[in-house]
């Protein structure tokens, strides 16, 4: 019973959390193609949080606690920006930064943190940088600039032309 209990309120602050964001968020919009992001974050309610926000707005999110599993889940998925948080254990997001930028290098990679220290090599790294005391629409906004902001692959610009 004690477990049953417990379980259940420490749920609650977390769908409460969620239908907040969701009623902050604007809804879906059509677009004509499904963009791919990785999401990764050690904190595991805050994925769950994205997730479910992005995928409102029409993205297909997947997501990874940890830094090894999310360049995994790049290596063997079509994706189309990377979100990674800062401080994180075993490999924290500048290293999976680097590792990203070395692979690919027009992979959109937005910086989404709680701390408020961002060396400037780190910055360097990576495409853009969040706050997460930032608004639903400061996030949205950085990771849908920093995908318009993707460079157009060579082989892309050579069949157009």
């Amino acid at each position: 019973m004690y477990r049953s209990t417990v379980a259940a309120k420490q749920r609650r602050p977390q769908a409460r959390l969620l239908r907040a964001v969701s009623a902050e968020c604007p809804e879906r919009t059509s677009s004509p193609e499904r963009k791919t992001l990785v999401w990764i974050d050690d904190y595991e309610p805050g994925l769950a949080l994205y997730k479910l926000m992005f995928e409102n707005l029409g993205y297909r999110v997947l997501t990874a606690s940890r830094g090894k599993a999310g360049l995994d889940l790049i290596r063997s998925n079509a994706v189309d920006a990377v979100v990674v948080d800062y401080e994180m254990p075993e490999m924290d997001g500048e290293a999976v930064a680097s590792h990203i930028k070395q692979s690919d290098p027009t992979l959109p990679v937005v910086m989404f943190t709680a701390s408020d220290i961002v060396p400037h090599r780190v910055r360097s790294l990576v495409d853009a940088l969040c706050h997460k005391t930032g608004s639903c629409d400061q996030l949205t906004n950085t990771v849908q600039q920093a995908l318009l902001n993707r460079p157009v692959p060579s082989a892309a610009c050579a069949y157009a032309a």
